[in-house]
């Protein structure tokens, strides 16, 4: 998996390219890599990105009509991003694109496939197992949500 660093690096990029973008199109290119059908992908057309981020090793995209992109990328699952429009190679298993040309091309080089993206209603994600043991509770700050809270550290015993 995806070191933590590395995962908020990716969250601060994605970020900055994506925020306010608007979602023009989905495409699965390979069906395991989708894991929900509620609500379906075209629910996603036309949304804006409102906020990308972090809970663990998950990156969420939120967009402006409640919903959001989860992505776990697993150990060899990659995000690329492209500015222009570029037809999607044999790997690419789901095509995220934005106005302006941006798209986002998942890929996964392992033969174990265990990489996932879910559409999921974003009031949901604080129900949703594994997410809603991760922290992705309201938040009071200017963030719509909170990243995880802080790790609490086992106390040694003496």
């Amino acid at each position: 998996m995806p070191e933590i660093p590395f995962l908020e690096v990716a969250r601060e990029n994605l970020e900055r390219l994506l925020s306010g973008r608007r979602v023009d199109r989905v495409e699965v290119r390979q069906v395991y890599i989708l894991k929900s059908v509620e609500p379906p992908l075209e629910a996603a057309l036309g949304e804006r990105v409102a906020e990308v981020r972090r809970c663990g090793k998950y990156l969420g995209d939120d967009l402006t009509g409640d919903l959001s992109f989860v992505i776990q990328l697993m150990k060899v699952g990659r995000l690329r991003s492209f500015e222009a429009v570029k037809k999607p190679g044999r790997d690419v298993s789901l095509v995220i694109g934005f106005d302006g040309g941006t798209a986002l091309h998942l890929t996964e080089a392992g033969p174990k496939k265990r990489a996932s993206v879910r559409l999921e209603r974003t009031a949901a994600l604080e129900s949703r197992e594994p997410l809603a043991r991760l922290g992705w509770g309201r938040s009071r700050r200017r963030s719509r949500w909170t990243r995880c809270g802080p790790r609490s550290r086992p106390t040694a015993r003496l």
